[in-house]
């Protein structure tokens, strides 16, 4: 595992969930980008649910997995700064003061980070259709 390797992580299983959570908004913005024929109505069956069903435990383990994958590819302190914000809950002040750089330099490193995650697991998954 090679953010383990770049960093100490010190609540992994927050980590997973929350990148599971992110693709997870990634998805309802592309689904609410595309146009509904009927906006009155929910589709029940997108909707999560409390006690998922062995299916979606095997889709959130694969997804876990692949988040895992994607993490480690991401270059140390963008990594860093990516589980210092999302699983640390630390503003950009309070990273910027971690890593040694500027607020600035931060955001772009959060930026960069996202980016990069969010094109490797739509890859994989683009992969995994075909």
């Amino acid at each position: 595992m090679q953010v383990a390797r770049r960093q100490r992580v010190r609540n992994f299983p927050a980590l997973l969930v929350h990148l599971a959570t992110a693709r997870a908004i990634d998805r309802l913005r592309r689904r609410r980008r595309r146009p509904h024929c009927n906006g009155d109505t929910a589709d029940l069956a997108t909707l999560p649910s409390a006690n998922p069903d062995p299916v979606q435990q095997a889709e959130q383990r694969e997804l876990a997995a692949k988040l895992r994958d994607a993490m480690g590819q991401l270059a140390p302190k963008e990594a860093q700064a990516f589980c210092l914000r999302y699983f640390n809950d630390m503003s950009y002040r309070q990273i910027a003061k971690e890593l040694g750089i500027k607020t600035n330099a931060t955001g772009v490193l959060l930026h960069r980070a996202k980016a990069r995650l969010r094109q490797y697991l739509d890859t994989s998954t683009s992969a995994k259709r075909e």
